[in-house]
């Protein structure tokens, strides 16, 4: 097949540059660029560095800043760094980011950028800030499943990205970062899954003759084998 052509016929993700290139992300064959002006497509494949993208099923697309085109595929996220020689060449980096830099999840179903020079990444594992500057990625929403390809930025005040159960919609300007430590504490006892109440004798053990949170420690027997520690982060904040 003629390497100047449509990898496959199924097509995931169509995105435009800067300079105009078509970029194409494919189901199962990687990503292309398509050059209008000659209507030829080339192949992203592996440099003479030994680079390449990560996966072959491309769920995201985005240039961001003008030069380096970010790909979200089924392994991770691909930072794609383009240029243009003398002679009009287009010559390529790529680095890789997985689970081992920070992912929560490596595939990566959507990216937009923000203003301030962060990415946002939709997972099957919430959404994930990336900082480009440092490369540390900071998880928001674990607990939702983002949905491939359905990010859309309307403005720099409203991101929306499409879920297992909806959309969400945020201003990234007004998330807020906590950085604090809550103060982790055991909340409750339970012996063979049942609440220890102070004061209690159990198989021939009192384990508390005050609160657990302000007990000095824990005494128990061989007969009290089966046991279950409850606890707490203690953060006291304003939402």
């Amino acid at each position: 097949k003629d390497p100047r052509s449509l990898s496959a016929a199924f097509v995931r993700y169509i995105y435009e540059d800067h300079n105009g290139l078509i970029w194409v992300g494919f189901e199962t064959s990687g990503l292309s660029y398509l050059n209008p002006a000659t209507g030829q497509f080339t192949r992203i494949t592996r440099n003479a560095r030994g680079e390449e993208v990560s996966g072959n099923i491309i769920f995201s697309l985005l240039e961001y800043p003008a030069g380096v085109i970010w790909a979200g595929s089924e392994s991770g996220l691909n930072k794609i760094s383009f240029s243009k020689n003398n002679s009009g060449q287009y010559h390529y980096s790529i680095k890789n980011f997985g689970e081992a830099n920070g992912l929560s999840d490596k595939s990566v179903n959507g990216i937009l950028a923000d203003n301030k020079g962060f990415l946002w990444i939709g997972t099957i594992k919430g959404l994930l800030r990336f900082d480009i500057r440092n490369e540390r990625f900071r998880n928001y929403l674990p607990s939702l499943d983002f949905s491939f390809s359905c990010a859309y930025k309307f403005n720099e005040h409203q991101l929306f990205f499409g879920s297992s159960e909806g959309f969400v919609m945020f201003d990234p300007n007004k998330v807020s970062q906590n950085d604090f430590l809550p103060r982790v504490v055991i909340s409750s006892l339970r012996l063979f899954n049942k609440e220890v109440e102070i004061g209690g004798t159990y198989n021939g053990d009192i384990p508390f003759k005050t609160a657990i949170t302000t007990a000095p420690g824990l005494t128990l027997g061989y007969q009290n084998n089966v046991f279950t520690l409850g606890f707490a982060g203690l953060h006291f904040s304003d939402p």
